[in-house]
């Protein structure tokens, strides 16, 4: 009375019955779930591009660093990147974190690991595109990806402090 089907395609599996107990079939349910492979989750991240229609993101999927935050970076480290890791996986947190330190330290690939711990989508701006960052259209893009994290690649470039005169389009 007790009918099981398994579809590979869809990776679904179906249970048809009518006089068997639901207490019996609930227990095949438990015994097959045992055997779900979990995919792991591929990082992406998803560029920001010029295209005939304006602004829009190209999606890349990333290799994830192997990457020990305790080897690689200062003491200190730990607490700030538990810290950063809390916020991005809020659900509505809005904010800004800032990396810095010379080249080669590591920002980089700690942006990298970090887009592999966390399950938004992630919108980068190539330090080539730090022009649009004034665009219109990037705001639409922004607004269209609500709950993402934005990552602006050598930032300094844009950020001027309020107090020196310049022509950055953001202080």
């Amino acid at each position: 009375d007790l009918m099981i089907t398994l579809d590979y395609t869809l990776n679904y599996v179906s249970f048809f019955y009518k006089s068997t107990d639901y207490e019996m079939t609930k227990l095949m349910i438990e015994k097959i779930n045992k055997f779900k492979v979990r995919k792991e989750r591929q990082p992406k991240i998803s560029v920001v591009t010029h295209s005939r229609n304006g602004l829009s993101t190209e999606s890349l999927k990333i290799t994830k660093p192997k990457l020990n935050i305790a080897d690689n970076y200062n003491d200190d480290f730990t607490e700030i990147h538990q810290t950063i890791l809390k916020r991005l996986r809020k659900k509505t947190d809005k904010g800004l974190v800032l990396l810095h330190g010379k080249a080669g330290t590591g920002k980089t690939s700690y942006i990298r690991y970090l887009i592999s711990l966390v399950k938004k989508k992630v919108i980068f701006l190539p330090p080539n595109m730090a022009s649009v960052i004034t665009n219109p259209d990037l705001l639409t893009l922004l607004i269209d990806n609500p709950n993402s994290i934005f990552v602006i690649e050598d930032a300094e470039n844009l950020i001027i402090d309020r107090e020196h005169n310049g022509n950055s389009p953001v202080s």
